[in-house]
């Protein structure tokens, strides 16, 4: 069955209204907040993005919030390697042969890979154990911090729904005049 180009059109639309609407509750924002903040520093190179992508979506969480999050949060991930491994041997006493490679010197795929595994299993040991710590801290500071402006909030929503509303109507009506004139 084939669809008409509005058909596909209305559909599309309502999918990305239905993103960006996804969790407009402080309690899902700050999950949201929450949850990139802690996987966007995740320090396994090219994984975060594809993480809170899939958490998203399982989560239902508001994905443009959170991969914009992600990105801001990049350089951090970078910034953070090297900590995190100092402390996760520390913690768990590995340590990586790293192959004569520098970590400041690294400026190809071949020398992180040279880096090892075990560089990588200590930072996400000590990565894991910190975000257990911060994530539930940073989840209620962000829920408290949003408390209290709950009804401003909802008024937002309130008017950011009227506003979808007049949009729909002027769309449509754009469209049925698009119609009429062929």
């Amino acid at each position: 069955m084939k669809h008409s180009p509005i058909t596909r059109y209305k559909t599309l639309k309502n999918q990305v209204v239905e993103l960006i609407q996804d969790g407009l509750s402080p309690e899902r924002i700050a999950l949201a907040i929450t949850l990139a903040c802690c996987f966007a520093i995740i320090p396994i190179p090219f994984t975060n993005t594809l993480l809170l992508f899939v958490l998203a979506l399982i989560l239902r969480l508001n994905h443009i919030m959170v991969q914009t999050i992600n990105y801001l949060l990049f350089p951090f991930q970078i910034l953070l390697y090297l900590p995190f491994y100092r402390l996760g041997t520390l913690i768990t006493g590995i340590h990586s042969s790293g192959n004569g490679i520098n970590f400041m010197s690294i400026s190809s795929f071949s020398d992180i890979a040279a880096l090892g595994g075990e560089f990588f299993l200590a930072a996400l040991i000590a990565w894991a154990i910190v975000m257990i710590i911060l994530g539930p801290l940073m989840y209620l500071t962000i829920v408290k911090l949003l408390q209290p402006s709950h009804q401003l909030f909802a008024r937002f929503q309130h008017l950011y729904l009227a506003a979808g509303r007049k949009m729909r109507l002027a769309l449509s009506g754009i469209f049925r005049n698009l119609r009429e004139d062929d």
